[in-house]
């Protein structure tokens, strides 16, 4: 019994002419003048990624506008500390979604 995928014929006549001219085009399998429309999807998790990425960072930015009105407003220290406080808080959640977006940019980049 003869295996289906095995053939008796030479490689040279299966390949074509790929092995003897390497440099020959390959035929692209859309017609001339029409682009190739496909996304691909890890392309978009890139963009998502960024997204969330910038997200992050406009919290960062965020907190350091916060942090900077607080002290040129020249609070006492309780007030300050309170401020500080809760703009810790808000500089985590940022640090975290520019981590969360930069891990996925770089998944999306591996996978594509």
């Amino acid at each position: 019994m003869r295996w289906p995928h095995i053939s008796n014929e030479p490689l040279s006549s299966r390949a074509g002419n790929r092995l003897q001219d390497p440099c020959a085009p390959i035929a692209h399998p859309l017609p001339e003048g029409q682009a190739n429309k496909e996304v691909k999807p890890m392309a978009n998790m890139i963009w998502l990624g960024a997204a969330v990425s910038l997200v992050g960072l406009a919290g960062l930015i965020w907190c350091i506008v916060i942090a900077a009105s607080a002290k040129r407003n020249s609070l006492d220290d309780d007030e300050m500390r309170r401020r500080l406080q809760k703009v810790v808080v808000l500089n985590m959640i940022a640090l975290l979604l520019s981590l969360i977006g930069l891990a996925i940019v770089v998944v999306g980049i591996m996978l594509s």
